[in-house]
């Protein structure tokens, strides 16, 4: 009786000792689910980030947004010249405006970042930067003072905005443990794009002898980026998330694999759940035989 006991004793023990690395295992499970579908949460590489769709919408953004901007600033003092303002007034009409309100953006931006998505705050920016751009394009344009300080208010909000987020934005989508590799990958494209704006804006002024349908493009392409940035998510790992998924499924109930269409997190916690009290039940089926023994070596 005393062998039984001690025989029932230990296979209860190792129930308990079973559940408790079930439960541990599928505890690591839903860590590892978590952390692959979010993406951000562990880290993303150089190759795993150059295949998403958030990677790329940052790279032509940044192109997108800095090449317009170099190509602007190089050639202003011939820009503002055609539209009536002449170059000596750029300091005090447009380069302390400008520098003024990007300033200011940076600040509010990045107090935005904190609580909004960076899609929303990007699209914002690039929608600013449209208006801008549409400003010295327009057909009989003309940069009075008045326009010329509203143009440079307008152009330094949509800079700073979208600076603030391309600071931002890489850490956001792919974490920090690669930031240096994914962050530096993305400047490449600043770079080349602000070599390259300045020699387009050029060749279609040489073209056309005319500015307005340069700054006119810059305008449209703005206007769709700011739409296309909505589309700016965190990315996700869906061949990791799913063998999450399909280990969970594994430890989980029928009823707990019938939910799998669900939301992943939803899912991981009822199978933790259903884990946890099955070896429980396992524990207590286990202990029975020793206390009717006892009860019989009582009696």
């Amino acid at each position: 009786g005393d062998g039984d006991g001690d025989g029932d004793d230990d296979g209860g023990e190792a129930g308990v000792d079973g559940g408790g690395d079930a439960a541990t295992g599928v505890k690591k499970e839903m860590a590892t689910g978590a952390a692959t579908a979010g993406g951000a949460t562990e880290g993303w590489t150089l190759s795993e980030a150059c295949r998403t769709l958030a990677f790329w919408l940052l790279a032509s953004s940044n192109a997108l947004a800095w090449g317009a901007g170099a190509g602007l600033f190089f050639h202003l003092a011939s820009i503002t010249s055609e539209l009536d303002l002449p170059a000596e007034k750029l300091a005090v009409y447009i380069y302390l405006p400008w520098a003024s309100a990007r300033a200011l953006s940076l600040v509010v931006s990045g107090r935005l970042l904190d609580r909004v998505q960076p899609r929303l705050v990007l699209s914002a920016g690039a929608a600013a930067a449209a208006v801008a751009y549409a400003m010295l394009g327009a057909p009989h344009a003309n940069l009075h003072p008045l326009a010329a300080v509203a143009f440079a208010i307008i152009f330094g909000i949509g800079m700073g905005t979208c600076a603030a987020v391309f600071r931002v934005a890489p850490a956001h989508c792919f974490g920090r443990a690669h930031l240096g590799a994914i962050a530096g990958a993305l400047q490449t494209t600043n770079v080349a794009a602000t070599a390259i704006g300045p020699l387009l804006l050029g060749a279609i002024h040489d073209a056309t002898a005319s500015y307005a349908l340069a700054t006119r493009a810059m305008a449209v392409s703005m206007l769709l980026f700011s739409v296309l940035a909505l589309a700016l998510r965190v990315p996700r790992r869906r061949h990791a998330h799913a063998r999450g998924k399909r280990g969970l499924r594994a430890a989980a109930s029928p009823s707990s694999r019938a939910l799998a269409h669900c939301d992943g997190a939803a899912v991981d916690a009822i199978a933790l759940a259903e884990a946890c009290t099955q070896k429980q039940g396992d524990a207590a089926e286990a202990a029975v035989p020793d206390v009717t023994v006892a009860a019989r070596e009582d009696r």
